[in-house]
């Protein structure tokens, strides 16, 4: 095989196999990271491609020592990662490192071609593990020096087979970044558009449930846990005392959860606390609260069941359906020791050996969350009207959900009787409520990412009707609970299209999307979840067909992000201005939109009515009127040639020549623009017979009163008259 001769094969072939190996080692460094990694990959890979060089030129014996030194490097690689992290480590590690020993020796196209195929399993094994935005850099640097790998291959081919003056030519011409660039840019724009724009198949049922990251939860770690401070209310041991607010800032994922103080005062609420690959919007549910004092939701845990397992797959609750939910989680920071997951979870792979569960099917880890951690979850997720449900399910401890604090003020009680009056059927009842609270109270804004303000439910349900979303949800509760309907209050995170990154098809759940809301039981549906907050959808179980609404989704929620987190600086009041001139624009653009549709409504009513009558009378009347005018033409026309009679004669030629063309143009004869009069005689007499000397002597008087010396007199003028007269009368014999 010929070796390489095309120098800017190397030149790609490194950005190539570099942008790999950083993709491979880790796909979601930090900048620190990447730089050590670039550095590191980038010197190794270099030195073997000016080994490459030279080694295709001259065959020199210290390369090929150099590239065996480091494919027994790659061996011993491979057996170190392999019984110290796994087989897929020890084959990553291996690839690297025997790329880069083969590095020394790329001299010809069937080592260029295996270093490509090195590379891009290095790649799709990177991709497969990212998890940020940026990595769409990655892949815009790969796919364009992959392009320019192959098309330098291409002029590397043709150089081999040119000789002489024709080979130097060749490489003096050619310049293939420059000539291509516009071409990498083509395609770049048409796969931003294929992905953006083009419909996506549902994907496939693919029974991969990943548990891992690194993290291993053990039995030990309850104990543990249980005498660890700092957290919960120190009043119970064990995961349910392990509290959430010191790592989400959220105070619903404690034991007591006072809703006065849901949220931490000084917390970076757009952190993101997970990652969570699903098929649809969700709640992904931590904690759930059945005993309220008026101010602080608890719950009971004599009913915990620990569940062991050693090959870390956990059977929460059997199903034999197969509409499963599928979520996988990554954790992004350290989290309360709760397993967050859909309701109704059936099974768990959770990395560990132990994990507790409740009556309620919350689960509970032996430990805070680490992370890095991966685990995934199947739950059972039906809709009643939009509302997520477990399913049909049997009700425990009723008295639990209809527990009603002690000095449960009478006006409550009362209120619970106004949306609900009337109303036939626990779901329909508590559908009323749910509505009511929606409809007549307020969220007060900040409480989704901030500090709620102190004061009392009855206060927020009798007089302010103001406040953070934990007052709505609690409040609907006790609404519940006072109509007889069991209820209990649930906390979690809200995964949605505002947190959707379309680019790497997750969740990014932040510590700003921690909300609670209700759950309801009811005979025909089971526990079904309501969202009474004011403001708040249901996450939208919808089948994502193409991705550019997300995508503008997801960047209008960062822009949201970053105004909130910056509200003084330069550049976020300049984004403020804009966007406010934008919904300027797009207000008057809807007021008009609307007062179209309202002119377009009363335009429609009145043709229904009458309209279409007047409307078909004006069309008769104005077909009949051009009808009569059509009609009337040819009278007209021989009016003015009347008036012409005896006065300019060349005027009366003209006029009686033209109206002999309108006359055989009716015929089916008209005379076409480049026809002369001559032309136009010859096409007449041949046509009909019977005028023909009239046509004739017509023609002759015409061209001699146009293209003449002299002006016509009035013994020609009556002539044209005569002539025009006779022809008339052709006319209306009939045929």
């Amino acid at each position: 095989m010929s070796p390489i001769q095309y120098p800017p094969i190397y030149i790609f072939t490194y950005i190539l196999i570099v942008t790999a190996a950083l993709a491979a080692s880790d796909p979601n460094a930090g900048p620190q990271t990447f730089f050590t990694n670039l550095f590191f990959w980038g010197a190794v890979y270099g030195a073997g491609l000016w080994g490459g060089w030279n080694y295709r030129r001259e065959k020199s014996q210290n390369l090929l020592t150099a590239s065996y030194a480091l494919i027994g490097l790659a061996v011993a690689v491979f057996f170190k990662d392999y019984y110290m992290e796994g087989t897929v480590k020890g084959l990553l590690g291996f690839l690297l490192w025997v790329q880069a020993g083969r590095n020394f020796t790329l001299s010809n196209r069937r080592e260029l071609y295996s270093a490509y195929g090195i590379s891009l399993v290095l790649f799709l094994y990177g991709a497969s593990l990212a998890m940020q935005s940026t990595f769409v850099l990655y892949i815009i640097v790969y796919t364009l020096a992959g392009m320019f790998v192959l098309l330098a291959d291409h002029v590397d081919q043709r150089l081999s087979l040119s000789r002489g003056g024709d080979k130097v030519c060749m490489l003096g011409g050619m310049e293939l970044p420059l000539k291509v660039w516009n071409l990498g840019v083509m395609i770049l724009l048409v796969a931003t558009v294929l992905y953006f724009a083009v419909p996506k198949p549902a994907s496939p049922r693919i029974e991969a449930f990943p548990s891992g990251g690194a993290w291993y939860y053990k039995n030990s770690d309850w104990d543990k846990e249980s005498k660890h401070e700092g957290g919960g209310s120190g009043e119970s041991s064990g995961p349910s005392s392990r509290t959430g607010e010191d790592e989400s800032g959220y105070g619903g994922f404690r034991d007591d959860f006072d809703i006065e103080s849901a949220y931490g005062a000084h917390e970076e609420r757009d952190e993101v606390v997970f990652l969570l690959k699903a098929d649809h919007d969700l709640y992904s549910r931590g904690r759930v609260f059945d005993t309220f004092d008026g101010r602080k939701w608890t719950r009971h845990e004599s009913d915990d069941l620990i569940m062991s397992q050693s090959d870390s797959e956990f059977f929460i609750q059997a199903y034999y359906g197969d509409q499963e939910t599928a979520q996988i989680y990554t954790i992004r920071t350290r989290m309360p020791a709760l397993i967050f997951a859909a309701y109704k979870p059936l099974k768990v792979h959770f990395p560990g050996s132990m994990l507790k569960k409740d009556k309620t099917l919350s689960l509970y880890a032996p430990d805070r969350l680490r992370d890095g951690t991966v685990y995934s979850v199947e739950s059972l997720v039906e809709t009643v009207d939009g509302r997520p449900t477990g399913g049909v399910e049997a009700l425990f401890y009723s008295d639990r959900y209809l527990q009603l604090p002690r000095d449960l003020s009478p006006g409550i009680i009362q209120l619970a009787g106004i949306p609900a009056a009337g109303v036939e059927g626990d779901y329909e009842r508590a559908v009323a409520i749910e509505n009511y609270l929606k409809n007549n109270y307020k969220l007060l804004p900040g409480t989704l990412a901030g500090d709620s303000e102190t004061h009392s439910l009855e206060k927020f349900l009798l007089e302010d009707k103001t406040g953070p979303s934990e007052y709505f949800s609690s409040s609907m509760v006790v609404l519940l609970r006072a109509e007889g309907i069991p209820a209990r209050l649930v906390t979690g995170y809200v995964a949605d299209k505002t947190n959707f990154n379309p680019i790497m098809s997750h969740y990014e759940v932040r510590k700003s999307d921690a909300h609670s809301w209700v759950e309801a039981y009811t005979h025909d549906y089971g526990w079904v979840s309501f969202e009474p907050t004011a403001g708040m959808a249901f996450p939208e179980i919808r089948i994502r067909r193409t991705e550019f609404w997300s995508f503008v989704d997801y960047v209008a929620a960062g822009i949201r992000r970053a105004l909130r987190s910056h509200p003084e600086a330069w550049w976020s009041i300049l984004i403020q201005k804009i966007m406010s001139a934008i919904f300027a624009v797009w207000r008057s653009l809807m007021a008009v939109v609307h007062f179209i549709a309202v002119a377009a409504t009363v335009i429609w009513a009145w043709f229904i009515a009458v309209g279409w009558m007047i409307l078909l009378t004006v069309a008769a009347v104005a077909a009949g009127s051009v009808y009569v005018l059509l009609a009337m033409v040819p009278t007209f026309r021989q009016w003015e040639v009347e008036k012409m009679r005896g006065k300019d004669p060349a005027r009366l030629i003209f006029a009686c020549y033209t109206d002999m063309e309108r006359i055989f143009s009716r015929k089916g004869l008209p005379r076409g623009k480049p026809v002369t009069p001559r032309e136009y005689e010859d096409l007449l007499t041949g046509r009909f017979g019977g005028p023909a000397p009239q046509i004739r002597e017509m023609t002759r008087l015409f061209q001699s009163a146009r293209y003449g010396p002299n002006a016509p007199g009035p013994q020609e003028g009556e002539s044209a008259y005569q002539l025009y007269q006779k022809i008339l009368a052709w006319q209306s014999k009939p045929s």
